[in-house]
Formats: structure tokens, sequence, C-alpha cells
């Protein structure tokens, strides 16, 4: 297996398909080797190798979902219609017999490793959304999910309203989290903000992340006094080593530790040092892990790094790990503050959606939506996002960003992860804050924060999303009353003093 594998490999480097065909009509693996060796191969990329296994099994009349992908995939990138036609009805009915334990086991081991290698090649061709409605169609084909997500035959209902507010009413769960008590002291906590300061560290063309800047400004306005330390998460030694001794030089009471690294395993043994350098030396710092991803991160390491801090700052609280009574009562789940106000809504409400985002190998269900609403000719501008370096100074962009989405009026929102895992991320905060109507895929975080029917409108489907649209372009006074009374409990809920208010009393109670 592994010896053709490689010898494939090799050959398709050199771009020698005769030699390859050659080798596996020499080198035929076994049926019990067969399945695992496409699934190498397509995992690697390796869609020509793949493609020509497919072939061989299709004319040897031995089937399996993953040589019709191969098929399917092969058809598309080498020009072959009739072979990506029948992988696709292979896929389809091969997928139609099984459980969705299965479809699911599927999605996880194939699809979802194949399909945005094939969406990169669409993304960078003239042919963009052509060929990512025939990925879409692969999707469909071997995930029966998408089929009711992505279902162009079905007509978009009439939005009830009433019945809307009754569900999301009937599922609400809105946290409420104590401030300190009106009137009260507010101390003048010293505190350390340590967030890498680009998006993509690694990337010199990265834009620089908002989130450390917006957090230190928003705390030093609150009556802190915050510094910022932008990290660069090359060498975690060296990040690790700087966190401590800028604790040391701001007598810091509270470290606020952008922790997404444990990612990474390599970064665990430095992490962990670092804590007990500071609990040696500053026991009263209280170390706040901060999580905006926790959807990336496999929930044991998180047990295990999250055991090490004081708090835990997070935005997923349908994440089943938090009913851990290890974490319970560390986690508390905010929004990043958003260094300034912004709104109240003032444009009139226009029927146009913006969506303001990128399409990533981290959200590249996005590209599927972003093909079919060109597709419908539906009224989504997609402004997308590269997160190259504007030349603007991190809150300075981040201005013009909230700015943009307020002018918008109504902003477009998605939210589903390669794991099909649909979060709540900042936008959803962003948009209502903007002053604009947040029209939002639907995310179970949401019900902890906002209503739907009352502060916003989800949808989960196609056919939902055309609902609402429908919806804000002939009862503009019943959508401009929602975008209104979101940005109202927003403010009243999630301004930037609400949000410090809310890390203060946690970390230090009434004090």
């Amino acid at each position: 297996m592994n010896d053709l594998i490689e010898t494939t490999s090799r050959l398709d480097d050199q771009g020698k398909v005769r030699e390859i065909v050659g080798y596996i009509q020499s080198h035929p693996p076994s049926v019990y080797e067969v399945v695992p060796i496409i699934q190498h191969l397509l995992q690697e990329g390796r869609f020509r190798v793949s493609y020509i296994i497919a072939m061989m099994l299709e004319n040897a009349m031995i089937h399996s979902p993953a040589a019709s992908i191969s098929l399917c995939a092969g058809g598309m990138l080498y020009n072959n219609p009739v072979e990506e036609a029948a992988g696709l009805a292979a896929l389809r009915a091969q997928i139609d017999i099984l459980t969705p334990q299965q479809h699911d086991s599927i999605y996880t081991s194939t699809l979802a490793s194949v399909l945005p290698r094939l969406l990169e090649t669409a993304l960078q061709g003239t042919q963009r959304d052509e060929i990512t409605l025939r990925v879409l169609e692969m999707l469909k084909a071997g995930s029966p999910r998408f089929r009711t997500i992505f279902d162009f035959t079905a007509a978009a209902p009439r939005l009830d309203m009433d019945g809307i507010r009754r569900v999301g009413r009937e599922r609400s769960r809105l946290l409420a989290y104590p401030c300190p008590p009106p009137g009260a002291a507010r101390p003048a906590r010293r505190a350390v903000v340590a967030v890498r300061g680009l998006i993509f560290p690694d990337r010199s063309w990265s834009r620089p992340l908002d989130i450390g800047p917006r957090l230190t400004a928003s705390l030093n306005a609150y009556g802190w006094q915050a510094a910022f330390l932008a990290t660069r998460w090359g060498d975690p030694n060296s990040d690790y080593r700087a966190i401590i001794d800028a604790c040391q030089r701001q007598n810091a009471e509270v470290l606020i530790l952008d922790d997404h690294v444990v990612a990474n395993q390599a970064f665990l043994p430095a992490r962990a040092a670092m804590i007990v350098n500071l609990r040696q030396a500053m026991p009263s710092l209280k170390i706040v892990s901060l999580h905006l991803d926790t959807w990336l991160i496999d929930p044991e390491v998180m047990k295990q790094t999250c055991a090490m801090v004081d708090a835990i700052w997070a935005l997923s609280p349908s994440f089943s790990l938090w009913e851990d009574p290890t974490l319970a009562n560390k986690v508390f789940h905010l929004q990043v503050p958003h260094a300034g106000e912004y709104g109240p809504p003032e444009r009139p409400l226009a029927p146009r959606l913006l969506f303001a985002g990128g399409v990533k190998g981290y959200n590249w269900h996005r590209a599927f939506w972003l093909a079919t609403s060109t597709r419908l000719g539906l009224p989504i501008e997609w402004r997308l996002s590269s997160h190259s370096a504007d030349g603007l100074s991190a809150l300075d962009s981040y201005a013009v960003y909230m700015r943009e989405l307020g002018e918008a009026t109504c902003c477009f929102n998605l939210s589903m992860r390669p794991n099909q895992v649909c979060i709540i991320t900042g936008r959803s905060f962003e948009a209502i804050l903007s002053g604009s109507l947040l029209v939002q895929e639907a995310s179970p975080d949401m019900d902890f924060f906002f209503t739907p029917g009352e502060h916003y409108l989800s949808f989960s489907t196609l056919p939902e999303l055309r609902s609402i649209i429908d919806f804000i372009t002939e009862r503009r006074e019943e959508a401009e009353e929602i975008r209104r009374r979101g940005y109202a409990f927003a403010r009243e809920h999630y301004s930037d003093d609400k949000l410090v208010g809310y890390l203060d009393r946690h970390l230090f109670g009434t004090a």
C-alpha cells in the first residue's frame, strides 16, 4: 500500500500518466487496500492518481463512495463530464442506503478534505461560480444534510413572525452576567493583554488583529490600566518570556492570554512553564484564557489547558465541555469589547444584505452561499476580505469596518465551520451594534445572547433565506422594528462598559 502511494505520487509529480497506469496495473491493490489508498490520495490532493484508480475500479465493477468521489472530482478537474456525472450519480445512490452515522463518517474522512481543495481551484478560475456549484452537487450527493440546506426547488414560504418569535422565546437561554453594583468604585486594575498582533502571525502581509487593541482600549476606558503585548507565536518560549516580563513590569493583577495556540501540541510545555513561573512570582495574578475558536481545539486539550487558568473567556455556550464541573464556574461567554460606540440606526433600512468577511479554508461552506446567491440573483453584496494589511492601525481599520456595517443597514452572516458546527462569530454582535439588521445562519449559541424575530432574523436553509429577503422587501416597517429592537438590546447588555463590568465582577466579585 505504501509503495503504491509513494511511487504513484512521485510519478504524478513528474506528470507521467502512462507510467502511473502501468504501475497500478502491475501492482494492483487488494480489495481491502483500495478504499484506504483512495482516501489517502484524496486527502493529499492526489486527484489524478485517485481518478485513475477509480476508473479502473469502475471498469472492474467495484464500487465505493470514495471511488465515486474520485471519479466525480477527476471528471471535473480533467474535463470529463461523463465521468463526473457517473461519479455523482453513483455517490448519491451509495449514500442513500447508508445510515446518518455513515454519512458523517464519509463527510469527515473524505469530503471535508476533498471539497476545499476543489474549491481552491474554483475560486482562482474564471468559472468560479459554475465550478463551485458543481462542487456543491458533490457535497449534496455525499452529505444529505446539504440537500435540504441548498434546495433550489423548494418555494420560499411566507415568513410567520409570530411563530418565529414563539419558537425563539421557547429556545431562548439568555445569559445574565452581573455587573458591579451601580455607583460602586472602579479600581484601576492593572492588566496585560497578550494577543497575537497579526491575524495570520506567520504572514508578513497580514492585517493587524484588532482584538488586542480593542480589549486594551476598552479596559482603559473603563478605568483599568491595561498594556497591550502583541505576540508573534513563532517561538513559543520567546513569546512566553515576553508575557512574563510584561506582567512583572505592569505588576499585573490580570493577564488576558490569547490561548488559541493550545491547538498546537508543541506550545503546551512552554505555556505550562510560563504559568508555573507566573504563579510563583505573582501568586495573586488572575490568568484569563481567551478562546474565541473553541470548535478548533480538541476538547481534552481544552480541558487540560483550561484547568491551569483562573477564568476562561469564550463565545461558545453550547459547547458540551463547559458542563464539566471543573470548568463550569470558570467560563464566561462574552464578545470582545468594540473600543467605542457605533450606531444607532439612522439610515432607512435597505432591502439589500451586505456580507463583509472572508471565504477561507476554515469557512469554505461560504463559497456555496456566494455562488448560489449569484445564480439566483439574491440581493446580497459580497464584500470579500483578504485580511491583507490596509495601512491603517488595527483600531482605525476596525472603525472603518464597523461604519461599513452600519451604512449597509442590513448584514448577512454565515456561521458554519468545516466540522459542520455553526458557531457564533464576532460579526453576530458587530452587525447589530453597528445599527444594522442581522440576518444570521442559525447557531445554537445565538440563543444565549439574542432572540430570533425579536433582535435578528435567523435562517438554516436557502428557502428560509429567500423568505427573509422577501420579508425585508415587502414588510419593511416590521423589519425595521426588529433592527431597532436588536440594537437597543445589544446596547443595554453588550456595550463595552457592560462587558468589562461583567469581566471585573467575574474575576473579583463585588469588590
